[in-house]
């Protein structure tokens, strides 16, 4: 069951009687509907909506149409000359030593180094000379300069001796040598064969 109070008197009523028995009242009009506009707003949303994504999609289609920049051309980098000539002041190159050791050199090794006196009190030495390399020795002249193993490269030799292969040596071969001895010190005073470094250079040409 509905009802209403009066504005005036404050009794309650039925809903049924618009009009106060007890003072006069009558109960408040129901104010107008509104016009309905959310139906309005609807549309007007909807419709601004579809233009939106409309124009969005022209944009779309005419940024894919357009043809792409290529991409910039990387400028090759100048060629750098491998032996500028040298300007007005400038210094030259120091020259490679001509006397650089030829690398086969490497591939050479002389062993089994022995120092004795022979009969006429000379000075001698024994060696074993061992091709560890690819190719054949032919008439190789080397001169073998005898330090300490644990020496450096400049320090004074104890002896030094020149040899001339008489024979092919074949890679893997070796070939045993005696030549006289350039001695520094007495064979006597020579360390260890184990304490022995050769190192070898080839021989200066002898002259006519």
């Amino acid at each position: 069951m509905f009802t209403w109070v009066c504005p005036a008197c404050g009794k309650e009523l039925d809903v049924s009687i618009r009009e106060c028995p007890n003072c006069g009242g009558r109960a408040a009009e129901a104010p107008a509907a509104p016009p309905a506009r959310s139906n309005l707003r609807f549309w007007l949303g909807l419709a601004g909506g579809a233009v939106l994504g409309v124009c969005g999609l022209v944009l779309l289609v005419r940024y894919q149409g357009r043809p792409r920049s290529a991409a910039p051309e990387t400028k090759a980098a100048p060629a750098v000359q491998a032996n500028p000539a040298p300007s007005s002041g400038q210094e030259l190159p120091a020259p490679a030593k001509a006397d650089a050791a030829p690398a086969f050199l490497d591939f050479i090794e002389v062993a089994g180094i022995r120092t004795f006196y022979d009969d006429r009190n000379k000075p001698q030495v024994r060696a074993l000379v061992v091709n560890h390399g690819d190719e054949s020795l032919t008439g190789l002249a080397l001169t073998v300069t005898l330090r300490p193993r644990q020496s450096a490269a400049d320090a004074p030799p104890l002896a030094r001796f020149t040899f001339k292969l008489g024979s092919d040596v074949k890679p893997g071969v070796s070939q045993e040598i005696q030549a006289p001895l350039e001695s520094f010190a007495t064979p006597a005073a020579m360390p260890h064969w184990r304490e022995i470094r050769a190192d070898l250079a080839l021989a200066p040409p002898r002259g006519p």
